[in-house]
């Protein structure tokens, strides 16, 4: 099942609610696929607030991608 909360949102509130988790002592899980879809600023944002990064090639979890055969 894959929920997409943000899809449906304007790029203006999505900044104002990054903005928003910024500013909490919670921590908080988002699962981001297309940065670049979203306005500077946010990106900006999720870049500075990233901890784990699962990505292709090096950036994969644990240094490979479960696609690929070892």
């Amino acid at each position: 099942m894959r929920f997409s909360f943000f899809k449906h949102i304007e790029n203006e509130a999505i900044e104002k609610i990054m903005e928003l988790y910024t500013k909490t002592s919670k921590q908080i899980f988002i699962a981001i696929d297309k940065k670049s879809s979203y306005t500077e600023k946010t990106a900006k944002i999720i870049e500075d607030n990233t901890i784990i990064n699962l990505n292709s090639a090096s950036e994969a979890l644990f240094g490979y991608t479960w696609n690929t055969t070892l």
